[in-house]
């Protein structure tokens, strides 16, 4: 069932439309991703109906993206946010619901929790050192449990970090918030010095945790919307060879408008030594431009 319920949901979404070349190459496309993510559904336990019914909502309004591709004249420029919005729904990636009830949980008792904590440091609720450790540490646990959770998700736009990686990450953000709790629970009552410095400690530890983790961590940014990001980039960022040119041009442009100011300084007075400045800004916007937006006929 699986290869039909495909093939159908694929000709609803293709109906009425005249198959040009590039549309059956779009056609066959979507057909192999389907087929690939059907059975992946499969293998973890989904009939072959549901599963293509799911692997076609993953990709999102399968119409809509073949009726942007039909209309051809109205096709939007590779870079532009229309294209970059194009991309993003043929590569959508739906939560999961399970995630999404987890975290709203989470963050629900979270707020709470993090309320308690900001009544007791003012002293509207009266509560001990202990209770206030207590709830402190509860705060931490739920920021852990919130970043893990989401971290682990699949986005459209990013991978899922991997599981030791998200939990280090949830850890960091946890004792960052231990501390901070410690810390309201220690302004509250100066005497307990061991309060003070669990919050240095933790604080210190929230730091370094962060810190590593971020400069260790990998690109998780799927390949189509760093594609995208470079279609966007102007030139000098796409071709450093041509950044490196412009560079040479404008520091020949500038020595020469310079020595021609001196010369003319010299030779009819300093009150027209500014006009080859003049000149070098106008051939500079011109060189600029020219670099930047080169014509399809030349080589550049």
């Amino acid at each position: 069932m699986t290869e039909p319920s495909v093939h159908r949901i694929l000709d609803q979404a293709f109906a009425g439309i005249e198959l040009t070349p590039e549309l059956q190459d779009l056609k066959e496309e979507m057909r192999t991703n389907l087929l690939a993510r059907v059975a992946e559904l499969e293998s973890l336990g989904r009939s072959p109906d549901d599963a293509a019914r799911v692997a076609a909502e993953e990709i999102g309004d399968l119409r809509a993206v073949v009726v942007d591709a039909a209309d051809g004249a109205t096709e939007p420029p590779a870079g532009s946010w229309a294209a970059q919005a194009r991309l993003a729904s043929m590569h959508k990636v739906r939560p999961r619901p399970a995630a999404v009830a987890a975290l709203v949980v989470l963050s629900s008792a979270l707020t709470a929790t993090v309320t308690l904590i900001a009544l007791g440091a003012t002293g509207a609720v009266v509560m001990s050192t202990v209770s206030a450790t207590l709830v402190g540490l509860a705060g931490a646990l739920l920021t852990c449990a919130i970043v893990v959770v989401a971290l682990r998700q699949e986005t459209t736009a990013h991978y899922p970090v991997p599981p030791a990686r998200a939990v280090g990450w949830g850890a960091a953000a946890a004792a960052g918030v231990l501390a901070v709790a410690l810390g309201a629970t220690y302004a509250g009552d100066r005497t307990q010095d061991g309060l003070l410095a669990a919050t240095v400690g933790l604080a210190v530890v929230s730091i370094a945790g962060l810190v590593t983790l971020g400069v260790t961590q990998t690109n998780r940014t799927k390949g189509w919307v760093r594609d995208a990001a470079v279609q966007s980039q102007d030139r000098f960022s796409r071709d450093p060879a041509a950044a490196a040119r412009f560079g040479i041009y404008s520091g020949v442009v500038w020595l020469a408008a310079l020595a021609a100011a001196v010369a003319i300084g010299l030779g009819l007075g300093w009150l027209w030594s500014w006009t080859p400045l003049v000149v070098a800004v106008l051939v500079e916007m011109v060189l600029l431009a020219r670099m930047q937006f080169p014509s399809e006929t030349r080589g550049e």
